[in-house]
């Protein structure tokens, strides 16, 4: 029999709490007290940024024989790392029963505290699985979020949270940061776009 670890408990809540999760950000807006305390448990020193799959601009871009992608940037950061880890299914998608993206498109965890993490729920990767999995993941329509997020190394029960930093990706119907017009914009405005 399987011991079953702190992440399988915290995804069992998580699946039950997961489409609440509009309401919960906006009693942020409504409580002071609501507010400190999310803040305080889920988004202290939290730095995300998204980079989508694909930008649209009005003008012309010229560089010197070469073309900036913005998975490029993930991949770079892919391949400085020798901790990594991919989530064997989309927390998100698979809370809300996703029909329109791939379930099992995972989060990417990086860094050491990402050893800590129940291989139950994941699996130990190489650079080239890693890359090829961000490769999949654009091929699905999915955008990417990059960043240190507290509620990561909660719901896994992991430390140092400095240690680990998380790849999502993101597609449009069940991605979790769709909160942010719900949040108090104290906390919302931690999560960024990726400049230029």
């Amino acid at each position: 029999m399987r011991k079953i670890s702190f992440a399988d408990i915290s995804i069992f809540i998580v699946n039950r709490i997961f489409n609440w999760r509009f309401w919960i950000a906006s009693l942020t807006k409504k409580s002071k007290v609501a507010k400190k305390i999310i803040e305080k448990i889920l988004f202290e020193d939290d730095d995300t940024i998204i980079i989508p799959n694909t930008i649209s601009i009005n003008q012309k871009i010229e560089g010197e024989k070469s073309e900036f992608l913005p998975t490029d940037i993930l991949k770079e950061v892919i391949k400085k790392c020798d901790d990594i880890v991919i989530m064997n299914d989309c927390l998100c998608r698979t809370s809300s029963d996703c029909k329109d993206y791939p379930q099992d498109i995972g989060c990417i965890f990086l860094g050491p505290t990402s050893k800590k993490i129940p291989r139950n729920i994941c699996h130990e990767a190489t650079v080239e699985e890693a890359l090829e999995h961000v490769d999949k993941a654009d091929k699905a329509g999915l955008s990417h979020l990059i960043g240190r997020n507290k509620i990561d190394s909660i719901w896994m029960n992991v430390r140092p949270r400095e240690g680990l930093l998380t790849i999502c990706h993101c597609c449009p119907c069940c991605c979790l940061w769709k909160v942010l017009p719900n949040l108090d914009s104290e906390i919302s405005d931690k999560v960024s776009k990726l400049e230029g």
